[in-house]
């Protein structure tokens, strides 16, 4: 098997597992990216800032991946840019790196 269609494989099989997320909780993604789309143009932060935020004014998704389906779609929409890396703040992140974006 070529590289490439495993690289083919791979993204099928991410993007059906990413639609998996969405079931049931399509509201959830609707606010949660009307929410991400508001953000004041030029502001900056993490993944786990926008849980943070996000959890305070909708709540949390019903599945953890979710949170990781949520940045995938808002940065392919280019509305968060990767902009540098950053450590996590949560306790059990573990201080490990994670990008940093900046709303355009």
């Amino acid at each position: 098997m070529s590289s490439q269609g495993d690289l083919f494989a791979g993204r099928a099989a991410r993007d059906a597992g990413m639609a998996l997320t969405e079931e049931g909780q399509e509201d959830w993604f609707t606010f949660a990216y009307i929410f991400v789309a508001n953000l004041p143009h030029g502001w900056q932060g993490t993944g786990e800032d926008l849980r943070f935020l996000i959890r305070e004014k909708i709540g949390p998704p019903r599945s953890v991946q979710s949170w990781g389906n949520l940045v995938m779609h808002v940065k392919r929409d280019a509305i968060l840019i990767e902009i540098d890396t950053v450590q996590m703040k949560d306790k059990r992140s573990h201080a490990r790196r994670t990008p940093l974006y900046r709303r355009r």
